[in-house]
């Protein structure tokens, strides 16, 4: 029996220190393997600058997907809120070689460390 639909158990910023000007990664890893069609989005909130959007970057047919965006030019602090994946458009997440929609939600609890397993759920940036 299957799993069905895929479902989100981590959120994290890959990177755990970043600059202004850099190119940040969100990491959204899901139960199972998931197929990405054209650019979901995760948005990513800037203590100073608000909300900063995150493009679907790669990781199609594996349980793991990366969002890249471009850190603002500001002193700030970045975070991850709960939010539903963006699917602005014709973009699309399903459970991997099915025709069934991933839950893109992400929920409060899903937000993990930096790095994955670090403590720090933000990232500071000078």
């Amino acid at each position: 029996e299957g799993l069905g639909a895929a479902t989100i158990t981590g959120v994290f910023f890959e990177q755990e220190s970043l600059s202004q000007g850099d190119t940040g990664t969100v990491v959204v890893v899901f139960n199972e393997l998931v197929t990405v069609a054209n650019s979901p989005t995760v948005v990513v909130t800037g203590s100073s600058t608000g909300a900063v959007t995150a493009t679907y970057a790669r990781g199609t047919g594996l349980n793991r997907l990366e969002f890249d965006f471009t850190v603002p030019s500001a002193t700030e602090t970045l975070s991850i809120a709960a939010q539903t994946i963006g699917t602005a458009g014709s973009a699309t997440i399903k459970d991997s070689g099915q025709t069934v929609d991933a839950d893109l939600t992400i929920a409060t609890g899903d937000v993990r460390g930096a790095g994955g397993s670090g403590t720090d759920k933000t990232l500071s940036i000078a």
